[in-house]
């Protein structure tokens, strides 16, 4: 096999790849970027063309759902064309954050039933405890 066509088959390879990729639900936007750009550089390294609006677009047409309504904002207040890849990334971890906040905050006001609150009360006073006991442990060697 000579080198030429070796070469053709790696950027055959990584063009399918770029294709089918999208972004897992388990994925960080960082990771999925990071994943996206290299394989896109390395078509590049191998010859091939890649406008900077295409990676835009699979990016933003491979997201999870959770960034359905993102991915529609900048689609409707920007210019696709004049974006950069480095500015969607950036405001879908602007995104990202607000929600991990958002779900933070909501899991530490949610309402706990008064059999939870005990159960929380009571597992803080044994920590507290034994604590304590420690405490008194090293005081007393």
């Amino acid at each position: 096999m000579n080198l030429k066509k070796v070469k053709w088959e790696h950027l055959h390879s990584l063009c399918r790849e770029f294709e089918v990729l999208s972004m897992g639900e388990n994925e960080g936007v960082d990771e999925y970027f990071v994943t996206r750009t290299v394989i896109a550089n390395q078509m590049t390294t191998h010859g091939e063309r890649m406008k900077q609006v295409l990676v835009v677009e699979k990016i933003l047409g491979s997201m999870i759902t959770r960034f359905n309504y993102v991915v529609f904002y900048i689609e409707e207040s920007n210019d696709i064309i004049t974006l950069s890849i480095d500015e969607i990334q950036i405001k879908m971890l602007v995104h990202d954050q607000r929600m991990n906040d958002q779900r933070d905050l909501i899991e530490k006001h949610t309402l706990k039933s008064p059999m939870q609150e005990e159960r929380l009360r009571e597992e803080e006073e044994y920590f507290q405890l034994e604590a304590m006991e420690e405490v008194d442990k090293i005081e007393n060697l």
